[in-house]
């Protein structure tokens, strides 16, 4: 009757699957990423046989979905949860765009992976400083790794990082080299004078040169457009997560990680040296200390025992 009211009729039959195709997949005001997860949530629904009216998800479909995708895959809790994120915001939409009555949720609880909090040691961040790769790709993945535990950047970042993004200030040590750059995924500014290790694997003499630093991406491909840029860095990354725990065997070791954990190194070996949370957040580019608080406190020391 809502619905009918309000001149829709047949637009509440909608079905989910239709919403995600016309609103979601192919859409240019979402992000490459965003995009791709809806699209692995429309190729799920069509593999299950699952093509519901949107008025028809709440809180006991989700749970029939999430059986399904324990049963006939063997998901990780953050990807089930990303899934089921993106088809609660397609009825959402539909129920802002008038389609749907608000959605009921009841039933379902929705569960968030764990963070994994796993972070390099001052030991093993040292084997890895004091290790030479034979190639001279091998040696730029290792310095533009130990590059982000010093920083906090997402490998992304770091392959569209220019020497634009440096420039020199006066400090009260004197001359300082200030890192500035907007990160890909949330947009975030993030503007510091580096710390003398960060000076370690950069080439100050270019600062405010337009030259890529550690030569992940063409120069040229700088300027593309957001899709073809972010399915070069995806690849990039992938095989940079290859060669990099190739370089941690050769190193000699113990344990293997991916890019990422020079992330969670840069946070969890800030709180453990006392940075203030404020600070760390900033310098993160996190969206606030919950966020710092709640993902990379370093609760977890497996790797130590």
């Amino acid at each position: 009757d809502f619905c009918l009211s309000r001149g829709l009729g047949d637009v509440y039959k909608r079905q989910v699957q239709d919403i995600l195709e016309d609103y979601f997949v192919d859409t240019p005001k979402l992000k490459y990423g965003t995009r791709k997860n809806y699209k692995s949530l429309l190729k799920l629904l069509k593999e299950f046989k699952m093509n519901p009216k949107l008025g028809e998800i709440d809180g006991d479909y989700l749970r029939e979905f999430v059986n399904k995708m324990n049963k006939k895959r063997s998901y990780s809790d953050w990807t089930i949860h990303s899934r089921i994120k993106c088809l609660k915001r397609a009825v959402q939409f539909g129920f802002e765009e008038g389609m749907v009555l608000a959605p009921n949720w009841n039933g379902y609880k929705m569960k968030k992976g764990e963070s994994d909090r796993n972070f390099l040691i001052k030991e093993e961040i040292k084997i890895l400083k004091a290790f030479t790769p034979e190639s001279d790709l091998d040696k730029r993945i290792l310095r533009a790794f130990l590059f982000s535990c010093f920083t906090g950047m997402r490998c992304g970042d770091v392959q569209v990082l220019t020497y634009k993004n440096f420039s020199s200030e006066l400090v009260d040590e004197g001359i300082g080299i200030r890192l500035k750059y907007k990160m890909r995924k949330n947009e975030n500014i993030v503007s510091t004078i580096v710390s003398k290790n960060v000076l370690n694997f950069i080439d100050t003499t270019k600062a405010g040169k337009k030259k890529s630093v550690f030569d992940f991406v063409p120069m040229s491909m700088l300027t593309s457009d957001d899709d073809t840029l972010s399915k070069k860095l995806e690849g990039n990354n992938a095989y940079i997560n290859k060669r990099l725990r190739i370089i941690q065997k050769r190193a000699g070791l113990l344990r293997t990680f991916s890019y990422h954990e020079s992330r969670h190194t840069f946070f969890c070996q800030g709180i453990i040296l006392g940075v203030n949370h404020i600070v760390l957040q900033e310098l993160g580019g996190l969206d606030s200390t919950e966020v710092l608080l709640k993902h990379y406190v370093p609760v977890s020391y497996t790797h130590l025992r």
